[in-house]
């Protein structure tokens, strides 16, 4: 079977072609057409297993399967294809893989549209600390000799951000990570929507538990145990997967 939701055919066009057929050989068209579609091939050339994919009798399966052919069914290498149910099938594929790739890069661009705006955000913030330690500096030219080599000695280490400000942007950091999908936590029919994430929200919870190696691997459980929970039905996991999932988080990061 396939993964696709909808198959794209001219309505008009099918009744059209059919008006001309037996109603049982009409059946028949169309529950083929339906087994290509939705099995993502062609049903094998028997003659015991095509009457009953078509719902015929066995003694009415000789005429329905003339009428088939002079449709356009056929057999090809052991199996009974027709051209345009094949054609129609292959066009719903290609419109499938390319909506998945427009959501792909439009889901790439939001998320560094989010990481450039964090960057500028941390480059003022340096920017503001680099003006007040020329300001400290300039206040220290005025004192003694004494006083100046002390300030000097305040100055360059003032150069390493305060431990706080340090762990936070390594939270940030992580999160950014977590929020890009570097590490392909997220998958295709994931239940913890990747969109519902905010970076300063997470490294909020990561913070404490930087000193943790296991953190990315520790949110790929979690995010494997939400899901899981959605798809089993659990009330809170699926009214908010996203917070169940910061919840299962926490509690591993925290063990």
């Amino acid at each position: 079977m396939n993964d696709l939701f909808f198959i794209r055919y001219q309505p008009k066009l099918m009744l059209v072609d059919s008006m001309d057929m037996p109603n049982d050989v009409e059946l028949a068209h169309r529950r083929l057409c339906d087994f290509v579609w939705a099995m993502d091939r062609s049903p094998q050339d028997d003659d015991i297993v095509l009457p009953s994919i078509c719902r015929v009798r066995p003694g009415e399966w000789v005429r329905v399967k003339g009428g088939l052919q002079l449709k356009g069914w056929h057999s090809h290498e052991g199996f009974f294809e027709h051209n345009g149910a094949l054609k129609t099938l292959k066009e719903a594929k290609d419109d499938y893989l390319s909506r998945q790739e427009r959501t792909k890069a439009a889901t790439e661009a939001r998320l560094a549209r989010i990481a450039e705006r964090d960057d500028k955000r941390d480059e003022k913030r340096d920017d503001a600390r680099d003006v007040n330690r020329g300001e400290m500096q300039l206040q220290s030219q005025s004192q003694s000799q004494s006083q100046s080599t002390s300030s000097l000695n305040i100055s360059l280490e003032s150069k390493n951000p305060p431990k706080g400000q340090s762990s936070n942007f390594r939270a940030l950091k992580i999160a950014n990570r977590i929020i890009s999908n570097q590490d392909s936590w997220h998958w295709e029919n994931c239940k913890v929507p990747i969109g519902g994430l905010k970076s300063r929200s997470l490294a909020t919870v990561i913070e404490p538990h930087l000193d943790n190696t296991r953190l990315i691997a520790e949110w790929q459980s979690a995010v494997r145990e939400a899901h899981g929970a959605v798809v089993d039905g659990l009330p809170k996991a699926k009214r908010n997967p996203v917070g169940y999932c910061i919840a299962c988080f926490k509690a591993r990061v925290s063990v």
